[in-house]
C-alpha cells in the first residue's frame, strides 16, 4: 500500500492532501465493502465455508 500512496502523492502535486484522503477513502470503502459481502454470504445459508467459494 505504501508505494502506491507515494505514486498518488507524487502525481498529485500540490493536490497531495485531497489525492491522499481520497486513496485512504477508497481503502476503507473497500475494506467495508468486503465485509458487508461475506457478512451477506454468510446470511445466505453457506456458513462460514461459503465465503471462501470462488466468485464466477
Amino acid at each position: 500500500m505504501t508505494p502506491l500512496n507515494m505514486l498518488v502523492l507524487k502525481k498529485a502535486g500540490e493536490a497531495a492532501d485531497l489525492a491522499s484522503s481520497l486513496n485512504i477513502s477508497a481503502f476503507n470503502i473497500g475494506n467495508a465493502l468486503g465485509v458487508a459481502l461475506g457478512g451477506v454470504v454468510i446470511q445466505t445459508g453457506f456458513a462460514l465455508r461459503g465465503a471462501l467459494l470462488p466468485v464466477q
